[in-house]
């Protein structure tokens, strides 16, 4: 089975882009080939200190160590700078349920996540300097030339390493905040696609800002290792999340500009983000088993921008 995975997926996918779009498969230049492939017929040899992963009908690769668990399947990935081995691994592990408290998270463009306790992570910002200029040679050299191919290969190689260094950034980030936060978290359940998808030259860079801070690949790790450490990330509804009073429920008409909240009922004044990432923490505790509920209800207080529900 697992050899035919890869296949299927991919004739799977283009089934449906055919009956969803329309249109009939178009032919593939020798620049759009196919970059992985999957299998389970390989075997794997000690040679010194490094494994030797055999791949029938590939070739040998060394590995400096192993992954932990039983290995079912192994993934070859072609990208612009290397090519990467990866196992897909079985592992039997009994986790400890972890009673940690909540701790909400407001993703941001001026900051790229604010936390409850009123902590949070800087923005992203990508170096685009070696990128650009690369782009500008790309741009002048002729087409169908092999100065173009070549300009193309290294234009692609260095976006390569630019996905590669903000992907190990966020891998620290997410590791750093489970340590700090604890497993239990909450977030916004935010339609990326939807908000980025329109907008022309008004919300473009907003889009762009929105895009660099790679808010669904820092959820997707903050899940998996929270439901590793025995916790698990809960999603709410974003609505009026940083509207909202955390203190006493009222909802201001406020527009995006205006970054500290002040509340003119309860006389709270606080940091906008801040005040979105405890109304979120509250709807995460306070989840029925239906849905979501809209705002902050009065069984849950918010002590030290950590949620609890209330005796």
């Amino acid at each position: 089975m697992y050899p035919f995975r890869s296949t299927l997926n991919r004739l799977d996918h283009s089934f449906k882009r055919f009956f969803k779009h329309g249109g009939f498969p178009r032919f593939k230049g020798r620049n759009r080939g196919v970059r992985s492939f999957e299998t389970s017929q390989f075997r794997i040899r000690q040679a010194g200190k490094r494994h030797a992963v055999e791949i029938k009908g590939f070739g040998k690769i060394r590995a400096r160590r192993l992954p932990e668990g039983e290995i079912r399947l192994i993934r070859v990935v072609k990208n612009p700078i290397r090519v990467k081995v990866r196992f897909v691994v079985e592992i039997e592990r009994e986790l400890q349920p972890d009673n940690s408290p909540v701790v909400g998270i407001d993703m941001g463009v001026s900051r790229m996540a604010t936390f409850s306790d009123g902590s949070s992570l800087p923005k992203i910002v990508p170096d685009e300097t070696r990128a650009k200029r690369l782009r500008r040679k790309l741009s002048k050299a002729q087409r169908g030339s092999d100065n173009r191919r070549k300009k193309r290969a290294g234009h692609a190689k260095e976006r390569q390493r630019q996905r590669e260094r903000q992907h190990n950034a966020l891998h620290r980030l997410s590791t750093d905040t489970i340590r700090k936060h604890g497993p239990n978290l909450a977030v916004e359940d935010l339609r990326i696609p939807n908000m980025t998808a329109a907008g022309g030259n008004r919300k473009r860079g907003l889009n762009r800002s929105i895009l660099e801070q790679n808010w669904g690949a820092f959820v997707q790790m903050l899940t998996c290792k929270a439901e590793s450490a025995g916790g698990k990330v809960i999603g709410v509804n974003p609505k009026n999340t940083s509207k909202t009073c955390s203190g006493c429920g009222h909802v201001l008409d406020m527009p995006l500009s205006v970054r500290t909240f002040d509340c003119g009922v309860c006389g709270l004044r606080l940091d906008r983000d801040h005040n979105a990432a405890v109304n979120i923490a509250g709807r995460a505790i306070a989840l029925p088993p239906g849905g979501d509920v809209p705002g902050t209800p009065r069984s849950v207080e918010i002590i030290g921008g950590v949620a609890r529900r209330a005796a």
